[in-house]
């Protein structure tokens, strides 16, 4: 009878391996996660250097279209707006709005009351915001409407009016009264013809009302005769302020005009000067 063949049996571990498997499998475990993470980690890395690669691979915008692309915004307008020339009004005017901070008519602009009523009509969000308002040409701007200009557009930091109508004492009042964030205001006359209508009133009332226009640091006016002793006063009274005078003459010899300026601070005439006008 053959011998009957049987199954090799499987050797059982020995106690000793089983102890070193039980104490293997929780560290095992444990460093699973981290392997994870780490793989996590290596995929972003990549995702990001690809997004880089990416980026340099993309032209930069040019410096000029992109400070253009900051400023333009959907509804509430552009920082400030400029207007060269008459046909520039229709196509300008829409980008004033709630974020402009500055308005400037070039000096081949002719501006007149109906531009002031416009932006006045765009309401109290565009008027708030305004801080800076500049006319550099010879316009038909009434007294009303520069009277306007103060009362509508409380938080004014400059106005410049260059080439308007000579102004008087209370339009100089309403500006010191209604514009408390005003550090300076500029009027230029354009002709020695035109009579000057102010006297020393409202630099007096400012110099007695310390909290009308309390951060006005420059302050230029048509000169008059009154005007010299009212300058020193003032300028004595609040040292940090600039009073500039200025006066426009013709030369007998020359088709140029002239002008010239008196400059106060600190209650003194400090300097005069005689720049020339085209």
């Amino acid at each position: 009878m053959p011998p009957i063949r049987t199954a090799k049996l499987k050797e059982r571990p020995k106690k000793s391996q089983l102890d070193e498997d039980a104490a293997v499998k929780p560290e095992a475990e444990r460093l699973i996660p981290a392997l994870r993470n780490i793989t996590e980690i290596k995929g972003e890395n990549a995702a990001s250097a690809t997004n880089l690669k990416a980026k340099q691979s993309t032209p930069a915008m040019p410096k000029q279209h992109r400070s253009r692309a900051l400023k333009c915004t959907d509804g509430t307008g552009i920082l400030q707006v400029r207007f060269e020339l008459g046909e520039h009004w229709e196509e300008r005017k829409t980008k004033i709005g709630s974020k402009t901070k500055k308005i400037f008519f070039g000096p081949n602009f002719p501006v007149a009351d109906s531009h002031i009523h416009e932006i006045i009509d765009m309401g109290p969000n565009v008027c708030r915001s305004l801080s800076t308002f500049q006319i550099e040409c010879l316009s038909n701007v009434t007294h009303e409407a520069v009277i306007q200009l103060a009362s509508t557009f409380p938080n004014l930091h400059r106005v410049l009016l260059d080439g308007l109508p000579i102004p008087n004492d209370h339009e100089l009042i309403v500006y010191f009264q209604k514009c408390p964030q005003l550090t300076a205001l500029e009027i230029r006359p354009w002709s020695e013809d035109t009579k000057v209508p102010l006297r020393r009133e409202a630099l007096d009332l400012l110099r007695k009302n310390p909290l009308w226009a309390p951060k006005l640091r420059k302050l230029m006016v048509p000169a008059a005769g009154r005007l010299y002793g009212a300058a020193e006063d003032l300028t004595g009274e609040r040292k940090k302020l600039f009073v500039q005078l200025v006066d426009v003459y013709q030369h007998s010899w020359a088709s140029r005009r002239s002008e010239r300026y008196f400059d106060y601070r600190e209650g003194y005439l400090w300097e005069m000067g005689h720049p020339l006008i085209e």
